[in-house]
């Protein structure tokens, strides 16, 4: 590829996604302000307290499958291999929808166990419940990023997050509100929170459609590459996992940390005298808010960061 071509293509990817991010995170604020209020530090509490176990729960799931799924297809098209590109995505997929299944039966089934069993913070299982939906859609939407990133088609993707974000910011908000009135900040946070799930499931509607509108382009590049030995699935999915499983241990440092968090703090203020309320109120005040105010330039890394992997790889 040329290189003046090649650095284009990676500086018009870095800014699509890093404007994708502007907006997602303004839509996040949005998100976190009106809910805060909604639901209050104590309802918040309830929200955080199930985020950091859904997250390790994802990352355990997908972390490392969409960079592997793009660094792979990125080198198989770069040589012509459009059938192999094809086939590893498919294989990636598979696995991804699998892994996301039995995650969300632990997480949906085995609620009650984790949020009164480990968490000790039974207010929090209705919430815990309202994402695991989540776990079925958001691994599978992972893979279509990933095939997107290693196809360099970053607007696909920056659309698909910002269609992420609207439903998850305005039913969140919505469902949030009516649930508040009507049950309490238990089924509040649980509310807000099935924004997630509803987010993912938007996302993944449009990337399914994104993808069948290139179906006449990619069934002309599979006649292109008819020439080239087809690899056993066992063989993809050895590639994939040699990439993948390195970046998932890495990934799941920061959700363990959190999940940790989480557990310790609601506990620890529970043996310093504050009553089961007001240890979870703060958590909410700690991790719901002021947390999310520090995390906001990452965004900038990650735009950086999906559009370096396919350069890279071809």
């Amino acid at each position: 590829m040329d290189n003046n071509k090649n650095k284009d293509s990676f500086l018009k990817g870095a800014l699509i996604l890093g404007a994708a991010g502007v907006v997602v995170k303004i839509m996040g604020a949005f998100f976190r302000i009106p809910l805060g209020n909604l639901i209050g530090s104590t309802g918040m509490g309830y929200y955080q307290a199930v985020y950091p176990v859904y997250t390790l729960f994802l990352t355990l799931a997908t972390a490392g499958f969409p960079t592997a799924l793009a660094k792979l297809v990125s080198e198989k098209r770069a040589i012509g291999d459009y059938g192999g590109a094809a086939k590893t995505f498919r294989v990636a997929s598979t696995v991804l929808f699998l892994t996301g299944l039995v995650s969300f039966c632990i997480f949906y089934f085995g609620a009650d166990f984790i949020v009164n069993g480990i968490m000790k913070n039974e207010g929090a299982l209705a919430s815990m419940k309202a994402i695991a939906p989540a776990l079925l859609f958001v691994p599978l939407m992972s893979s279509f990023r990933g095939y997107f990133q290693g196809r360099r088609e970053m607007s696909k993707i920056a659309i698909s997050q910002m269609v992420e974000q609207f439903f998850r910011v305005v039913l969140g908000i919505a469902i949030a509100y009516y649930w508040m009135v009507s049950f309490g900040p238990e089924q509040g946070a649980a509310g807000g929170v099935l924004g997630a799930a509803i987010g993912g499931f938007a996302s993944i509607v449009f990337l399914i459609l994104a993808y069948l509108r290139t179906s006449k382009e990619r069934r002309a590049e599979l006649e292109l590459s008819k020439n080239f030995r087809v690899e056993s699935t066992k063989t993809v999915l050895k590639r994939i996992l040699y990439v993948a499983v390195p970046i998932t241990i890495g990934a799941c440092v920061m959700p363990l940390v959190n999940m940790v968090d989480s557990i310790v703090v609601v506990r620890r203020l529970q043996e310093t005298g504050f009553d089961v309320d007001t240890a979870n109120s703060l958590l909410g005040q700690l991790t719901g808010m002021a947390m999310a105010t520090v995390n906001l330039p990452v965004f900038i890394d990650q735009a950086i960061g999906m559009s370096l992997v396919p350069s890279i790889s071809e």
